[in-house]
């Protein structure tokens, strides 16, 4: 049995639930671009830079909604999370 557990803390949580967003984002971004011109979005650093702006100016967001969708992302972290941990107390290897 694996003794090491991942953190539940708030920061940690918060920390998941951004990669949960941001990848989520990039999908849906790569799929409609795709869908719209053919071409999805590729892995380039210019790419990848302005991309991050755009995600941290929504996710800095302070809306009614914007605060609803992070709640909802902070929840999908919980269950990552929690799902992570309980393979690692229920594994034999």
């Amino acid at each position: 049995m694996n003794n090491l557990l991942l953190p539940v803390n708030d920061e940690f949580i918060e920390i998941v639930a951004r990669a949960i967003a941001r990848s989520r984002m990039h999908q849906d971004a790569s799929m409609h671009l795709k869908d719209l011109i053919g071409v999805g979005l590729d892995d380039s650093d210019k790419l990848e830079s302005t991309f991050d702006k755009i995600f941290e100016g929504l996710w800095n967001g302070t809306s009614a909604h914007d605060e609803k969708q992070k709640d909802q992302y902070r929840e999908d972290a919980r269950a990552a999370i929690a799902a992570i941990n309980l393979k690692l107390l229920t594994s034999t290897e």
